[in-house]
């Protein structure tokens, strides 16, 4: 405890590594230990009208997970052995076949335009595909369009297959979607 109020007096932005080094010496190192993010597991949970809403922590992203766990079901779907039957029409790739990027689609919300997204979103609830919106936090227009696309998913449900994945960091995010989502 002299070691946090010291580092406090010292160095305070250094104090969170500080209580953290504390808390691992008190209490072993395991109680600093995230559990797996099992996304199938939340998957299969989830529904099409809720969005899936990642809270994101320093060095913690679940992006490279979900691209696994789409590579994965893609498989499934292709070689028969998945576990129903999932329409995803001709895809985004443009020539017919059905790559991971058929089944989910990244978006980065800095970089992407919401003209585009919104685009996107239409056309992976009808085929039902997947879309995640990385980093919803950096601007409240693209937090007022998810909650827009959340109204007209209660007015008229998505595919089955369609899921929608946010992540974000919890500060600036909106109420409204965080309310409206599956955490």
């Amino acid at each position: 405890f002299q070691y946090l109020l010291l580092l406090r007096a010292l160095r305070p932005a250094a104090v969170p590594e500080g209580m953290a080094k504390v808390v691992q010496e008190h209490f072993g190192a395991d109680i600093m230990r995230i559990p797996p993010v099992r996304i199938a597991a939340i998957h299969e949970d989830s529904l099409c009208t809720a969005p899936l809403l990642f809270i994101l922590g320093r060095g913690c992203d679940p992006t490279p997970d979900i691209e696994h766990f789409a590579r994965e079901r893609n498989t499934q779907d292709l070689s028969g052995n998945g576990n129903g039957s999932n329409a995803h029409g001709n895809g985004s790739n443009g020539n017919g076949s059905k790559g991971q990027e058929d089944l989910l689609t990244v978006v980065q919300a800095s970089q992407t335009s919401i003209e585009t997204i919104d685009s996107m979103v239409a056309a992976a609830s009808e085929e039902g595909c997947w879309v995640l919106i990385r980093n919803i936090h950096v601007s409240e227009e693209w937090q007022e369009k998810v909650s827009s696309l959340l109204l007209g998913m209660s007015r008229t449900p998505p595919h089955d297959d369609f899921r929608l994945w946010i992540t974000s960091f919890p500060s600036g995010l909106s109420k409204h979607v965080c309310r409206h989502s599956m955490r």
